[in-house]
């Protein structure tokens, strides 16, 4: 899914999250300043755990048995640190029993890359394409089973889906002042779901 190192693992009954929530537009990971952050581990709709300190990795204890469980991590940025991405969110509802041997769990996610200036602005009323990479096991051919992307431009009040076209999606910029935010969601064939929503992924100038 990720970097080596980086992801979501199983070694017996622990599994281990190391997740880096941002990156430059070249796709290399790193840490950022945050106001707020959350990791927790959720069985079969109840809270398994949930890290009090910054969870670099978050580390879980969980059982032998294959129940569902929802993984959520989310960071929050204040304006001074950054105004684009302010907030990253992320969730994967998969099921998992314990292996013979430590395993990176056969998770996804969609990356989006549109071209943006270093400021991570946009005139106002441009349409922005925005790539919808998809990342992990759904990535393997015949392993994606949907891919949906949806836009705001009301700071995550309502959502629009936009289609897929060839790998993209197209949003148009709103008037300047506004932001564009963005959610994608992805499911492989063997029903494994995640969903990652970038809050002001690009401002309107």
């Amino acid at each position: 899914m990720i970097a080596s190192g980086y992801g979501v693992q199983r070694s017996g009954d622990r599994i281990t999250a190391y997740l880096p929530m941002v990156a430059e537009g070249e796709g290399h990971y790193g840490w950022t300043d945050c106001s707020a952050m959350r990791t927790a581990l959720y069985r079969d709709g109840e809270l398994l755990g949930e890290p009090a300190e910054d969870p670099a990795p978050a580390t879980f204890a969980v059982s032998a048995e294959y129940p569902a469980y929802t993984l959520t991590a989310s960071v929050t940025r204040a304006p001074g640190v950054a105004r684009a991405s302010s907030r990253v969110d992320v969730r994967w509802d998969f099921r998992s029993e314990r292996p013979a041997k430590g395993v990176k769990l056969p998770l996804s996610m969609a990356r989006f890359t549109p071209s943006l200036g270093l400021d991570s602005t946009v005139d106002a009323g441009k349409p922005v394409g925005v790539p919808v990479v998809v990342q992990g096991t759904a990535a393997t051919p015949g392993m994606l089973q949907s891919r949906r992307v949806y836009a705001s431009v009301d700071g995550g009040k309502t959502w629009v889906e936009r289609t897929v076209t060839s790998g993209a999606v197209e949003v148009k910029t709103p008037a300047a002042g506004g932001t564009v935010s963005l959610r994608g969601d992805i499911v492989d064939t063997a029903g494994t779901a995640s969903q990652v929503t970038v809050y002001d992924a690009w401002l309107a100038r």
